[in-house]
């Protein structure tokens, strides 16, 4: 059974783990992270006009909603998370004559090299040229022996693709972590239009990184990639694109597609799941495992292994309509339950908090309707913006995105 490539930031385990995700078809991985991609800009745009490369890629792929930064919403403290699975912070320090930060847990890429045995070269960072690199853990199981290898050049997003472009097809690494810092850069200079300019740089990077790696038949049907971002902005309530830093929806909500042959083309995942979450799935796709992670495998992002079987039993499946979506007034909520039973229908907000739950003891099968307004459990209106409404029978649940509007 092949294992996928993943280029990502994560931690791993004990020496000699043994391969969880029985149903993982990739064996190489690239983890692409957008630094500073408010979601309203990226795949909560539903006309996909600021990321039209990464909404066309939503139908090959599975999307999680909602995924969050569910910590610090600072690079500094975020991409360590995501390397370590965990918040676990960084120290601060002096390498080669520069003050810098490293890890305090040990990294994917120390535990990707250390469990199975891998060269340096088969794990790669790449970045743009910073003054104060940051470097991953001095723990006495894994620490520098087991970094990646780290090339870091260029001044922006678009050098660091060239380079990336150079330099992969030489060594063919198997873990990738690609950085793009160029969005979170202009949108702190607090121009729309070079916030948004560089948007369509990173995504046209997206676009060109998936075409490309199934150009090569080194990559080509094995490998899982993996976009995201380390946080959000600031939404307009919270004073706007230019800044972040706070627990606001804007900060917090990120998002994650996945492609690859462990993947299912035009689908959901619903969550919510969180930036630590990243790094003990791409244990599960690579073969690694994470202990020290407080993060979890998110196993409902992964497509059932093609058996022959069909996936789900016989009869109709659980599905769910809302309708008018977007909606300021009253929606009709309705359903076919392809049994009879209790069903949990909430809707919940981008943080992952319910705002309102319903519970409907011995639903019959077949059809169902009910009408709601947009006001929470106390009856409170609800704000403008995204949710996600999710009805639950047993252990099979299905969730759509919808909008509130004013």
């Amino acid at each position: 059974m092949r294992r996928a490539l993943v280029v990502v930031f994560g931690l791993l385990a004990a020496s000699g783990a043994a391969r969880v995700a029985a149903a993982a078809r990739a064996d190489r991985a690239v983890v692409v992270v957008i630094d500073g991609l408010r979601y309203s800009e990226s795949l909560g745009d539903l006309s996909g006009s600021f990321t039209p490369r990464m909404a066309a890629l939503c139908s090959l792929g599975t999307r999680v909603e909602p995924f969050l930064n569910d910590g610090d919403t600072w690079t500094r403290s975020a991409i360590p998370a995501s390397w370590m699975g965990g918040w676990f912070g960084s120290r601060d320090t002096v390498l080669d004559g520069q003050e810098t930060q490293y890890a305090r847990a040990p990294t994917l890429f120390e535990a990707y090299r250390r469990q199975l045995g891998r060269p340096a070269t088969d794990c790669m960072y790449f970045i743009k040229w910073v003054n104060g690199l940051w470097r991953q853990s001095f723990d006495p199981a894994y620490g520098p022996e087991w970094w990646p290898h780290t090339h870091m050049a260029g001044s922006g997003d678009a050098d660091v693709w060239s380079q990336f472009r150079t330099i992969v097809p030489q060594y063919h690494p198997r873990l990738i972590y690609l950085y793009l810092a160029g969005v979170d850069g202009a949108g702190h200079s607090g121009s729309w239009a070079e916030y948004t300019g560089a948007i369509a740089t990173a995504d046209g990077i997206v676009g060109d990184l998936w075409a490309w790696l199934e150009a090569d038949p080194f990559y080509s049907g094995r490998t899982d990639v993996f976009v995201t971002n380390d946080h959000g902005r600031h939404d307009e309530a919270h004073g706007g694109f230019a800044g972040h830093g706070d627990g606001c929806p804007g900060c917090r909500t990120i998002m994650l597609l996945a492609l690859g042959p462990d993947f299912a083309a035009k689908r959901r995942c619903a969550g919510p799941h969180s930036l630590t979450d990243l790094a003990p799935t791409v244990g599960e796709v690579l073969g690694f495992t994470m202990p020290w992670a407080t993060g979890r495998v998110m196993t409902g992002l992964f497509a059932p292994p093609d058996t022959g079987v069909p996936a789900q039993p016989p009869g109709r499946p659980l599905q769910l309509n809302l309708a008018p979506n977007p909606w300021r007034g009253r929606q009709s909520v309705a359903w076919v339950l392809p049994r009879a039973g209790d069903v949990a229908l909430d809707l919940l907000d981008l943080t992952g908090r319910t705002r309102r739950s319903v519970r409907l003891s011995g639903a019959p099968a077949g059809r169902g309707t009910l009408d709601w307004e947009p006001r929470d459990d106390r009856g409170v209106a609800l704000e403008p913006g995204v949710y996600f409404a999710r009805l639950r029978q047993g252990a099979t649940l299905v969730a759509l995105r919808t909008v509130v509007v004013r």
